[in-house]
């Protein structure tokens, strides 16, 4: 016997074991796969907020200083969610009728830059009062 034949005879049983692993480790592991990450639903609150649909700039920017017949602006930069906000308001004397606050909240909103939260009503005694 040749030193080549004894060599593929000492090989051959060793690629056929590697073989036979190989099958075995993938037939087992048929199905398993590697494990997957999932994301999770985030839980930040502004992350949250900024999801919600915005308003468009057009429709609640203003121009300099907005109409020179109605003045305004609330007393505190801003509050807590469920704070009071207070505004003080002056209508010139020629104004006929009432105004409504439309409330923004500014943010990211889909690059829109704010969104609509409510309107106010005013009482008429408020009306009254924004033309002293």
């Amino acid at each position: 016997m040749t030193k080549m034949h004894t060599l593929r005879r000492l090989v051959t049983p060793r690629i056929q074991l590697v073989a036979v692993m190989t099958a075995a480790i993938i037939v087992a592991g048929r199905g398993s796969g590697w494990p997957t990450l999932q994301a999770q639903p985030t839980t930040n609150p502004i992350v949250l907020e900024n999801q919600n649909p915005g308003s468009p700039q057009s429709e609640w920017d203003i121009s300099g200083s907005g109409d020179a017949s109605i003045q305004g602006y609330a007393t505190d930069i801003s509050v807590n969610r469920g704070g009071t906000v207070t505004f003080k308001i002056k209508l010139q004397p020629a104004v006929v009728g009432g105004y409504v606050i439309d409330i923004y909240r500014l943010g990211y909103y889909q690059g829109f830059g704010a969104r609509k939260i409510t309107t106010v009503v005013p009482t008429a005694q408020q009306i009254v009062d924004s033309k002293n």
